[in-house]
């Protein structure tokens, strides 16, 4: 079972109260208050995507256990089941923190899970679907089921680039992983397209000391090596 934690005070770190810390104090799973806590942890957090964006607070900060817990408790928010777009968001923030703790089948499920209210509610091309597909595509990636992955980057990265205003980075890791799947099965040439891509459109938006742009740098070069040593 799951951890259960019960607040048991809210410190505001502002005057405006924007920024609070939450003590919380883990229970027994079968505590009778279980659902007394919850509605507790709503009423002092907020509504569904409140507890949302502290969930995501909460992996920024790698607490994964209580974002966890967070998130489990929006998916009983009055009207998420009715809600495709925070359903979706909910499992495939799920799917990410199972992926952190390398439990890749159960991040699969809860991807494939998001993925399949987006299909079913979503318009075809619907911009929540990229991120949704992309990191459907970086389990299988981890899998070593490369057709798999490659098929979900290459969907990923059509969603956005017929969006009206494509997101560039979010174009350049499309391209990246594209290069990574090409890496691994060889296919040199393939690679070092979408490498050079993915650097193309990293340094339109990124300073050139930027991680980013040193990771784009280190897999082109990957890719020569590999290419001499194959030679």
């Amino acid at each position: 079972m799951d951890s259960v934690f019960r607040i048991r005070g809210v410190e505001s770190l502002n005057t405006n109260n924007q920024l609070k810390i939450f003590d919380l104090q883990l229970t027994d799973d079968e505590d009778r208050d279980l659902r007394a806590l919850m509605e507790r942890m709503r009423q002092d957090i907020g509504g569904t995507n409140n507890l949302i964006n502290f969930g995501r607070l909460l992996i920024e900060m790698d607490n994964l256990d209580q974002s966890k817990q967070f998130y489990q408790i929006a998916l009983q928010g009055p009207g998420v089941q009715d809600d495709p777009r925070t359903l979706a968001m909910i499992y495939n923030d799920l799917g990410f923190i199972a992926s952190q703790y390398n439990f890749k089948e159960r991040a699969l499920r809860f991807y494939k899970a998001a993925l399949s209210i987006g299909q079913e509610r979503f318009p075809l091309q619907d911009a929540q679907l990229s991120p949704i597909l992309n990191n459907i595509g970086e389990i299988y990636f981890a899998l070593n089921d490369f057709d798999k992955a490659e098929e979900c980057f290459q969907r990923a990265l059509e969603i956005d680039l017929k969006l009206i205003s494509p997101n560039i980075y979010n174009c350049a890791i499309r391209y990246h992983n594209i290069g990574m799947v090409y890496k691994e099965k060889a296919n040199f040439r393939k690679a070092l397209s979408n490498f050079e891509q993915s650097l193309t459109l990293k340094q339109m938006l990124l300073p050139p000391t930027h991680p980013s742009i040193a990771v784009s740098i280190r897999s082109i070069g990957d890719v020569y090596r590999a290419h001499n040593c194959s030679n």
